[in-house]
């Protein structure tokens, strides 16, 4: 008898009635494709099962436990933001200066559309979730050390909250042990980007300040420790952060003994202000600092808003010597039009290169009567320090923000400004689109003289005229 080419092993297929020997080389790949197939099916299966564990058993929190706060806003201090300038009210976009027809047509259609869909998808207030008492919460890391999600539970029913910055709980949370247990009554808010200068007053304070004044002094806010957002909130009141906020740390459990309600906003990032033209939402915020913070600067100056410190990123730097005959522009205007401010040049760092105190910032800040310069934390943080009184339209703060066109969005996103996040704070809006000359490496920005003359023309010689024809133009 021929011997086989192949000795045969144990393992066999059979296939109806008849049996095949399978060759060595093939029995050993079937094997370990077999083994693969069957852990990819326990993995699968378990992915699947924990999911479903998850999804079933955390159920979501019914819709008839989540509401819409109603408490009525007092601002005894300021005029609603609704009532200081009411011809261009509701603000839908800042007004353009640039001497490319083309240009300005597309900004204005884009930025316009933004603000209308703004609109149309943000509530003043995020809606609440109150929780059944002792329920739990925690802050879970997303993977990066400035986002946290919320997660919010009932641990007698698995009842579990769920929204668009909300986790289930998962093995980590579902512990028993290590659970901090908080006294009394809170109510939790949790959004992006935290840690953060502009982002924690545009995004974190109006939330915050509203909630202050929502519930009664008894109940405490809590949010996700950091270190700069404590100093925030220390300078703006500093009794308010030592006694009504409760620091949480991320990854771990708390178990609320008394009443619990979580914010469940509808979207992140929220854009909180302008619904249904009401664009009442950050009237607390501004109350709050009037209140707090009641200075008035008689003797007014010119901010210019230099970027390229040491903490500085991004590429948004104006040409040095550009920047030179900017400024000596400025100069030249103010003389024209009879304005005796001073020039006050803010780069976020003193001398010798240190962070600004928080009071010098303020100080900067609520002097100024028309802040200019690119876009930037520096404006889009330090806009909730200027004048918070202003009653009619000439008495707003001007802001001429630079940024990018189309032809350079590679330095930051198209059109990217400060007026998306802080349109319901009631400044004097104008933009001003980087021009087309710049270097390869996107180093420094330029932009175009003339249209820079033409808005500080604007601002400070006819700004009702150009502004009305500037939007009758533009839709």
């Amino acid at each position: 008898m021929t011997a086989s080419k192949h000795r045969s092993i144990t393992l066999t297929i059979f296939t109806g009635q008849q049996r095949h020997d399978i060759p060595n080389g093939k029995r050993i790949g079937l094997v370990i494709g077999a083994f693969i197939f069957v852990l990819t099916a326990i993995v699968a299966f378990s992915i699947t099962e924990n999911k479903n564990y998850r999804e079933a058993t955390f159920a979501t929190i019914s819709r008839k436990v989540t509401r819409h706060l109603t408490h009525n806003i007092s601002t005894p201090d300021i005029t609603p933001t609704q009532d200081v300038c009411q011809s261009e009210y509701p603000p839908y976009l800042p007004t353009l200066y640039d001497h490319r027809p083309d240009h300005v047509s597309h900004y204005t259609t884009k930025r316009y559309t933004r603000s209308q869909n703004y609109n149309i998808v943000a509530d003043d207030f995020p809606p609440v979730t109150d929780m059944p008492p002792n329920s739990k919460y925690s802050l879970l890391s997303t993977g990066d050390t400035v986002n946290s999600k919320a997660s919010a539970w009932d641990p007698n029913t698995n009842v579990a909250v769920k929204g668009p910055w909300f986790r289930y709980p998962d093995n980590l949370m579902i512990q028993t042990e290590n659970v901090i247990e908080l006294e009394g009554d809170f109510v939790s808010y949790n959004t992006w980007i935290r840690g953060n200068y502009a982002h924690f007053l545009f995004d974190w304070l109006p939330t915050i300040s509203y909630l202050r004044i929502a519930y009664p002094e008894t109940t405490k806010i809590i949010l996700a420790y950091d270190k700069l957002s404590e100093k925030i909130l220390k300078f703006l009141d500093e009794d308010f952060s030592n006694n009504r906020v409760q620091w949480i740390e991320v990854n771990q459990v708390y178990q609320i003994k008394g009443k619990l309600t979580v914010t469940t906003p509808k979207r992140i990032p929220e854009t909180i202000g302008c619904h249904k033209d009401e664009c009442r939402g950050w009237d607390p915020m501004r109350q709050w600092i009037a209140e707090k913070h009641p200075e008035k600067i008689e003797k007014k100056h010119v901010l210019f808003y230099r970027r390229g410190g040491a903490t500085t990123t991004g590429k948004r730097v104006l040409d040095p010597t550009l920047e030179k005959i900017v400024l000596e522009h400025i100069r030249q205007k103010l003389i024209q039009h009879g304005r005796n401010e001073e020039i006050k040049i803010f780069t976020g760092e003193d001398e010798n290169g240190n962070t600004l105190s928080m009071e010098d910032q303020f100080t900067i800040f609520r002097g100024a009567s028309t802040i200019i310069g690119p876009h930037g934390s520096g404006i889009s943080g330090n806009f909730a320090w200027t004048d918070p009184f202003p009653s009619n339209c000439e008495e707003r703060t001007q802001l001429l923000e630079f940024v990018p066109s189309r032809e350079n969005s590679g330095i930051h996103a198209l059109y990217a400004d400060s007026f998306g996040e802080i349109r319901k704070w009631p400044l004097d809006f104008h933009a001003l689109l980087y021009s087309n000359e710049y270097s390869d490496e996107y180093e420094y920005t330029q932009i175009n003289l003339q249209d820079f003359d033409n808005a500080l023309d604007a601002m400070w010689g006819g700004t009702k005229q150009i502004k009305s024809s500037f939007k009758t133009a533009s839709g």
